[in-house]
């Protein structure tokens, strides 16, 4: 448990930032960031099939699994399966959208979301840098890069 000093100098219980809240972000995360490129996007029922994301532009469709995380994220080999042919069966592509620390490219986020993302206020540092975020988006089909 976390314990804070609120205005009143009394001290607070904060419970840590989960797993699960952290993923959860990055998927509100990057579809905010899809929806400011013209996407519409749906979020899929508790997160639970293999699209996190059904995203369309135009006649466009792509069926995105989130992976997000404070190291390099993983996605199992049976998830990218699962999630091409769900995709294959309803003409979409394919696509893994990794939120994943900045470390020599451009971020795209702002630091005041990466340390949301992070769960702490105030100093979010990494190797005596503020820690930053980056969106990358892959079409599972031929690990090409793709842009929104």
């Amino acid at each position: 448990m976390i314990y804070k000093l609120n205005t009143e100098k009394r001290i607070i219980a904060v419970p840590p930032y989960s797993r699960s809240k952290f993923g959860r972000d990055a998927e509100i995360t990057i579809a905010l960031h899809i929806m400011s490129k013209g996407w519409d996007v749906k979020f899929s029922k508790g997160s639970r099939g293999p699209a996190d994301l059904y995203a369309s532009k135009e006649s466009e469709e792509w069926y995105i699994q989130v992976k997000a995380s404070t190291r390099a994220p993983r996605i199992k080999g049976l998830d990218i399966l699962r999630l091409e042919k769900l995709a294959s069966s309803a003409g979409a592509c394919p696509v893994l959208a990794l939120l994943q620390p900045s470390i020599n490219a451009n971020p795209i986020l702002s630091p005041g979301v990466s340390q949301r993302l992070t769960g702490q206020e105030g100093d979010c540092s990494c190797v005596g840098r503020p820690q930053q975020y980056y969106l990358s988006f892959y079409n599972l089909i031929n690990w090409s890069k793709l842009e929104p």
